[in-house]
């Protein structure tokens, strides 16, 4: 394989139809999706994500980017890659599929179902690679629809008044504390329901009752702190 291992694929998306000609024409392991995935499978030291150096063992890892998200997989040894293909499917539940060409079969496969069959198997649960050979081979292109949480029900909190959480938990509420701010403060509940009320009112006593002691006892190192700071920074502390 080439010597070239570039930080990062993304550029590719948009690299003009001359270099990224070039690329794909170095070795059949590479693949791109315009506008959607770009991924190559590549020799990888066993250590980390870098090329291996001179004799280093090495291990087969799947790089793969699609927008925001880059992934490296490590691929099972013992297998032969023939080709890597990334294949448009405008219908289908994903946006594309993954097909890697191997000497045992074409495996067909897509994001998600590569990433839960693969991603969390590690070198050091499996040295030997038994688990994700198996994991590999069974890939079949399934796909698992998200099925979204039931509607959380709004509840009352003695700070925070009436929340109306979304289906993920999650509400925006405010919080005014003298001893903070003249303005109230944004407070993000995240993942929390009705039966959640008396667990989150009672963290809020416990902050709010400590929280004049702590201010007390933390404000002389503050002061301490910020006058060391000016007198290294600046000329004239005062």
């Amino acid at each position: 394989m080439p010597a070239e291992w570039r930080p990062y694929l993304s550029d590719l998306q948009l690299a003009p139809p001359a270099e990224l000609a070039a690329w794909l024409s170095e070795h059949p392991l590479r693949a791109f999706l315009k506008h959607q995935a770009v991924g190559e499978i590549r020799r990888s030291s066993r250590t980390r994500f870098a090329p291996p150096v001179g004799d280093e063992p090495f291990r087969f890892v799947f790089r793969w980017q699609s927008g925001p998200m880059f992934v490296n997989i490590t691929l099972p040894s013992g297998i032969t890659y023939n080709a890597l293909r990334f294949i448009d499917m405008p219908d289908g539940p994903m946006p594309y599929c993954i097909q890697f060409d191997t000497d045992h079969r074409v495996i067909d496969t897509n994001p998600q179902e590569l990433s839960r069959a693969l991603v969390h198997v590690t070198l050091s649960q499996d040295p030997e690679g038994i688990e994700r050979r198996g994991r590999f081979l069974s890939l079949h292109n399934a796909f698992e629809r998200p099925v979204p949480p039931p509607e959380m029900p709004g509840f009352v909190s003695r700070h925070l008044g009436s929340l109306a959480p979304d289906r993920y938990g999650h509400a925006d509420a405010s919080l005014f504390v003298p001893a903070l701010s003249d303005k109230a403060l944004q407070v993000w509940v995240d993942a929390l329901g009705a039966a959640d009320a008396d667990a989150l009112d009672a963290a809020l006593d416990r902050f709010l009752g400590g929280l004049t002691g702590h201010l007390t006892m933390a404000t002389p190192h503050v002061v301490q702190n910020m006058r060391a700071f000016c007198r290294a920074v600046y000329r004239d502390p005062d």
